[in-house]
C-alpha cells in the first residue's frame, strides 16, 4: 500500500499530495516501531508516577503530618523504574481500562496507581 505526504511548492504556494519515496518509507516505518519502544513507555510512566506525586506533594508541607501509607506509596512510585524493569512489565503499568461500563474506563489498571 503506498504512502503519500503533501508537499507545497514555495513559489507557487499549491500543495500537492505524492507517494513517498522507498527512503521515507523506511525511515518512517523506523520512526513508528521505535515508537512503542522501552524508553518511550518508561518515559510514559515517569510522567504518570509525577502526575501522581504531585497530586500528594501537599502531604508534605512542614504543617502537615504525612501518613504512613502515603509514604509507602510515594516512595513505591519513587522506585517504579527499579522496581519494573522489562517491556512486558512497562505494559503491565500501562494498561488501561477498556471496559466502557465500568466507572474506570480510561484509567490506568494497576494497582501502584491506586492512592492508598
Amino acid at each position: 500500500m503506498a504512502r503519500y505526504k503533501n508537499t507545497t511548492n514555495i513559489e507557487t504556494g499549491i500543495t500537492e499530495r505524492i507517494e513517498i519515496t522507498g527512503d521515507e518509507l523506511t525511515e518512517l516505518e523506523t520512526r513508528e516501531a521505535t515508537w512503542d519502544s522501552k524508553a518511550n513507555k518508561l518515559k510514559e510512566i515517569k510522567f504518570n508516577r509525577l502526575q501522581k506525586l504531585q497530586e500528594t506533594d501537599w502531604y508534605s508541607y512542614s504543617d502537615v503530618t504525612m501518613p504512613d501509607n502515603i509514604k509507602i506509596w510515594r516512595q513505591q512510585l519513587r522506585d517504579l523504574p527499579q522496581t519494573y524493569t522489562t517491556e512486558a512489565e512497562y505494559d503491565e503499568l500501562l494498561k488501561i481500562d477498556d471496559d466502557k461500563t465500568s466507572k474506570t474506563y480510561g484509567q490506568l489498571t494497576h494497582t501502584v496507581w491506586s492512592k492508598p
